[in-house]
């Protein structure tokens, strides 16, 4: 396979599955790091035998990239733009790493270079869509979202993406449609159903919320955010036993939550628990130091 499919396959593919926002957290797998270190020795000796070959910075730059050494893949790309200033994919990989290094303004720069060269190049759009998320310009990256729609063949996560910005304009009906659309086109995408279910919760129409949390739940009983939702669900219905088992849960699930612990916090107080109230504003408060 063509080296610069390879690399761009998986940039592409990076950008889409950092895009997720209130995804949970899991440690990085790093068993592969060796391999990928030996990658980079190898590329070390092609480049010193040949300092004006292009692929082998850009190259190295990819498994720079997966061992997280961002700055590093930063240096080697800027070493390929110095040999061909017109290649759009080296400005679009240099901004993946400057995104990752929170160099925002840097990366929004290149990707919209890469598109002056390139205006179709669908990774571009939705890179720089969810760097301007990062700023929190969420019509621009509504605007970068919607372009790419046009063109790209992953819908879903596009749609979800979307769906989050409009969620941040407090553009409700814009992101339930949005949030409709992914679960349409994948009917067991647990984030879909738990966000749509925010949306109907900021409407106040609880029971629709509580369906789709519930779906969210049955899909995948691991997903902390989801019993954290249903518990505030039950609040607002003043069913607090309930509302306390599903932060029991979250916590289980999660134990990093301040807003968990928090609202298990008001739901002990309703409850007539009061040391338990006063245990978990303090796990609230230590989690928020």
């Amino acid at each position: 396979m063509n080296r610069w499919i390879i690399i761009t396959c998986w940039i592409f593919w990076q950008t889409f599955s950092v895009s997720t926002v209130n995804a949970q957290s899991h440690p990085a797998d790093t068993s592969h790091y060796y391999d990928l270190r030996n990658k980079i020795k190898e590329l070390d000796d092609e480049i010193k035998s040949d300092t004006n070959a292009i692929y082998p910075y850009i190259e190295r730059s990819y498994y720079k990239q997966q061992v997280n050494d961002h700055t590093g893949a930063i240096w080697d790309l800027n070493k390929a733009l110095k040999l061909n200033p017109k290649d759009y994919r080296v400005y679009t990989n240099r901004a993946f790493s400057e995104a990752h290094l929170l160099q925002y303004e840097a990366a929004i720069a290149d990707y919209t270079k890469a598109l002056s060269i390139n205006e179709f190049f669908t990774e571009a759009y939705y890179g720089r869509a969810n760097t301007y998320f990062k700023l929190k310009q969420y019509k621009e990256a509504i605007a970068d979202y919607t372009t790419c729609l046009k063109w790209s063949q992953e819908k879903t996560s596009l749609y979800l993406a979307r769906a989050n910005a409009e969620m941040e304009l407090k553009t409700y009906e814009a992101a339930l449609a949005d949030y409709t659309l992914v679960i349409e086109l994948d009917p067991r995408n647990v984030k879909a159903y738990s966000k749509r279910a925010q949306v109907k919760y900021m409407q106040k129409e609880y029971n629709g919320a509580l369906q789709d949390i519930d779906i969210a739940i049955a899909l995948d009983h691991r997903y902390a955010p989801a019993f954290y939702q249903r518990g505030l669900l039950k609040m607002e219905l003043n069913d607090y036993e309930t509302a306390l088992s599903d932060f029991d849960k979250s916590i289980a699930l999660d134990p990093n939550q301040a807003e968990v612990y928090n609202n298990r916090a008001l739901s002990n107080q309703k409850l007539g628990n009061h040391k338990e109230a006063a245990e978990d504003l303090k796990k609230a408060a230590a989690l928020k130091k």
